[in-house]
């Protein structure tokens, strides 16, 4: 195809799959990085084998997913099909379906990077992306070789120049890396607000009495569900996933997995009234869980520094949501690839821009003036124009000197051609 583009998508949770099959729909290279030893992120399956038992199976990270929208209901609704999804009627609490993967919650990321490999979308796993270049060149090393968040330009494997690099990853990760570019999406990054969680895995010997899911209220435990509920579960045994409230694993969170287990089973043994001793205990500590604050707008795009970022930071603490942000991304990119006409006021606005260079600014009167020998009335015009360049990554509305993004202009603002970097 014509303006072929490659583009590198660090993170293969729902968003980057999201954005990656996009992308590769579009007819563009993808090559996809992920730190995980499979794709999905914190839609995870994990295994528990004890000697003499028969294996068991946790979904320890997103419990289930609700879709409002047409794309994601469209793409749960090809899974069921597929008999790789199904609805979950212990956790449904209001009129949304609540969907799992089958036989666990992988097989939803997993049927995503299934599709995506067939696109051709070349997926790195265990891979830990450890710098940006302004070149649009990665450094990436082993994962088991790196630290976390471990930002390093020394070692692993230089990449060639993407033309854009597209971070999925939970907000403090990509904050690290867009850091590397100097970029304002950094200070982006910490208006998210992420919570942890610890999950803790539990397997019985005999059933434990009580209801399949329990949403408790005022407690160390937020939620708690019987594994062997879920629709095509294969545990021979009852089976337990617990997940700590946000309060409580924020002030547990360098608590020893063995503390965890205690107390978190202390709590469940009087939530279900039982006495039961669980045969296998494990706990997994998730530093960003649950999204408390989001950005609000469904993903950020830069075209001409080549940086885009989407999660569910960006909307919200659904799964659904890190799909919508993933697609939303994909489409602004490809939105910036199609031949841009500027009205009067944005043709302006560029032309006396670009004449200034990077390091000279402009007042939205200069343009007004330049327009219309009445150039008051103009202003709002003119406001409006340059947000909607800014938002498009072609200039910089400054306030005191430094850039803001878009959403907040208000007040006394000059413009500023936007280079890359």
């Amino acid at each position: 195809m014509q303006n072929r583009k490659t583009y590198a998508v660090v993170g293969a949770g729902i968003a980057g799959l999201a954005c990656a099959i996009h992308l590769a729909e579009a007819g563009h290279d993808i090559t996809l990085f992920d730190k995980g030893r499979r794709p999905g992120g914190r839609i995870a399956t994990r295994r528990a084998r004890q000697e003499g038992a028969p294996e068991a199976s946790f979904n320890h990270g997103a419990q289930f997913a609700t879709a409002r929208g047409q794309a994601f209901t469209a793409l749960l609704t090809q899974l069921r099909a597929e008999h790789q999804a199904a609805p979950w009627k212990a956790a449904q609490k209001s009129t949304d379906a609540a969907w799992v993967g089958v036989p666990g919650m992988s097989a939803l990321p997993q049927a995503m990077a299934a599709r995506a490999e067939a696109l051709g979308v070349k997926i790195l796993c265990d891979r830990h992306v450890a710098f940006i270049h302004d070149t649009g060149t990665l450094r990436h090393l082993p994962a088991a070789d790196a630290k976390p968040g471990q930002i390093t330009d020394a070692g692993g494997v230089l990449t060639p120049a993407f033309d854009a690099v597209l971070l999925t990853t939970p907000a403090p990760q990509a904050l690290s890396l867009f850091a590397c570019r100097d970029h304002d999406f950094a200070n982006r990054m910490a208006d998210i607000m992420l919570a942890p969680c610890w999950a803790v895995m539990a397997v019985f010997a005999e059933p434990v009495e009580g209801p399949d899911t329990l949403r408790p209220q005022h407690n160390p435990l937020g939620w708690l569900a019987r594994e062997n509920s879920r629709p095509n579960n294969p545990n021979a045994r009852d089976t337990w996933t617990l997940h700590a409230s946000a309060d409580w694993s924020r002030a547990h969170l360098d608590d020893s997995a063995e503390q965890v287990q205690a107390a978190l089973m202390a709590e469940f043994s009087a939530l279900m009234q039982t006495t039961a001793t669980p045969v296998n205990l494990a706990a997994h500590r998730w530093r960003y869980a649950l999204v408390e604050r989001a950005l609000g707008t469904p993903c950020l795009w830069d075209p001409i520094a080549g940086l885009g970022y989407a999660s569910d930071g960006c909307l919200g603490p659904r799964v659904e949501s890190a799909f919508d942000s993933g697609v939303a991304l994909a489409r602004a990119v490809l939105e910036s690839l199609r031949p841009r006409s500027y009205s009067p006021i944005e043709a302006e606005i560029m032309r006396q821009a670009t004449e200034r260079g990077p390091d000279k600014s402009l007042c939205p009167s200069d343009i007004a003036q330049a327009l219309a020998p009445d150039w008051r009335p103009l202003l709002p015009g003119v406001r409006d124009a340059a947000i909607a360049l800014a938002a498009e990554g072609r200039i910089d509305i400054l306030r005191k000197g430094k850039p803001i993004p878009p959403a907040e202009t208000r007040g006394v603002i000059r413009l500023r051609i936007r280079t890359a970097g």
